[in-house]
């Protein structure tokens, strides 16, 4: 999946060579043909549609979400509301 927090970071904002460049100031020696074949690539700058497709059904639960607190407060029971976001980790080079 393009983005997913969970797998390691390939795409940089930086050339494999500026990489290669920012390893060798930190004491790595990685020339730009090593940072290519570790998989990174520079990132684009436009979006990429997902090469998954939608789900006929995709807004249903986002509907069902939106009707619960409409629900509570017309049963006069309290709404909380948490974010429950996961927090993607950033590395840099």
């Amino acid at each position: 999946m393009i983005g997913d927090p969970e797998k390691p970071l390939r795409h940089v904002s930086k050339s494999a060579r500026n990489v290669s460049d920012a390893l060798k100031d930190k004491g790595i020696a990685a020339s730009p043909e090593t940072v290519r074949r570790l998989g990174y690539r520079m990132q684009g700058n436009r979006k990429v549609k997902s090469v998954k497709a939608d789900h006929p059904d995709r807004d249903a639960p986002f509907q069902h979400i939106e009707k619960q607190p409409k629900k509570a407060v017309k049963g006069k029971n309290p709404v909380i509301s948490v974010d429950t976001k996961k927090k993607e980790g950033k590395r840099s080079l």
